[in-house]
């Protein structure tokens, strides 16, 4: 046990020394030291427990390019990949997700968590009408999380497609860093129209 403000105990001292042997009295200075003492706030020092979890991290990347607007599948692309995250946060609580978005550039979201609260937080703040940008970058994104601090090794990517010609480039980022990339399509075969 330990003593937060010990400086308070100074009051005892005080206490001990207009204390009299009066027996009106033995009830103050009773409640007076227990007043001194609760102020210096005792606390029980715990030790640290740590506790290793079972499960894997996992980055879950999120397409928010202008080509996620499309409506072919229901009520889009974008709504409709954000409704599986939800699912998949829903069902899987035994591992860690990291939340990113990425166009040209990649966005952390939320960082490592098993809180799915503060990752469906995360995910319902982006907003389909601010999605502004034309282009997707999956070299970018696959960059910026090869150079993280700590290694990626699994990736679940929400995607459209982008616009590299060069797969044998993004596995090869891929295959340096040590990822292993799950693609969830987010299109049809027909596709859709966007009006601007």
């Amino acid at each position: 046990m330990k003593l937060l403000y010990p400086e308070f105990l100074i009051l005892l001292f005080a206490v001990l020394f207009l204390y009299r042997n009066d027996r009106k009295a033995k009830l103050l200075y009773l409640s007076l030291t227990l007043m001194i003492v609760a102020l210096s706030r005792p606390v029980i020092s715990k030790a640290v427990h740590e506790e290793k979890s079972q499960g894997i991290e996992a980055v879950i990347a999120l397409d928010l390019s202008y080509s996620m607007r499309a409506a072919d599948i229901k009520p889009s692309r974008f709504e409709a990949a954000k409704e599986t995250i939800k699912a998949l946060l829903k069902e899987d609580t035994g591992n860690r997700y990291a939340l990113y978005g990425f166009t040209t550039n990649a966005l952390i979201l939320s960082p490592p968590t098993q809180d799915f609260r503060l990752l469906g937080t995360a995910l319902d703040s982006v907003e389909e009408e601010n999605i502004l940008t034309h282009g997707t970058s999956l070299h970018a994104l696959l960059k910026h999380l090869a150079k993280r601090t700590f290694p990626v090794e699994n990736v679940i990517l929400f995607t459209d497609g982008g616009e590299e010609l060069d797969l044998s480039a993004l596995l090869k980022i891929a295959k340096d860093a040590g990822m292993r990339i799950i693609t969830v399509g987010m299109a049809t075969k027909g596709g859709a129209l966007l009006h601007d």
